[in-house]
């Protein structure tokens, strides 16, 4: 699967992005997002870069982002796109499931729980 990583923490992102990876999945990271028209552009590693919604299945998403848009703001632009979105916080969880996400873990977590639950939400379908 294809999974994009919206978190602002670097140990976070790192973290994150080698278990997914190590499950077989390919991931891009980014530190946050804003949205230019109807754009939705992620910043914080590369640079600003705009991204092509189209090219993800999942999303693991952080819900108190540093920058123009919190976690629970993405979540939507995302579900709209077609991408099954699983959100990570440590205090406003409640936020990104409202906001439309299938799954939420309070940090911390076991980080074998970013995997699994890729696997339980794609054979849910």
């Amino acid at each position: 699967m294809r999974v994009l990583i919206i978190e602002d923490e670097p140990l976070n992102q790192m973290v994150f992005e080698d278990a997914l990876t190590f499950a077989g999945h390919e991931v891009t990271v980014i530190g946050g997002a804003f949205q230019q028209g109807d754009q939705l552009i992620g910043f914080g590693n590369d640079g600003d870069l705009p991204l092509d919604l189209t090219a993800f299945d999942y999303a693991v998403v952080d819900g108190n982002l540093i920058g123009d848009m919190k976690g629970w703001e993405i979540v939507p632009l995302l579900t709209a796109a077609g991408i099954t979105c699983i959100g990570i916080s440590a205090d406003c969880n409640d936020k990104i499931l409202a906001a439309g996400a299938k799954e939420a873990y309070a940090k911390p977590f076991s980080i074998r729980l970013l995997p699994e639950a890729i696997e339980k939400l794609s054979k849910a379908g």
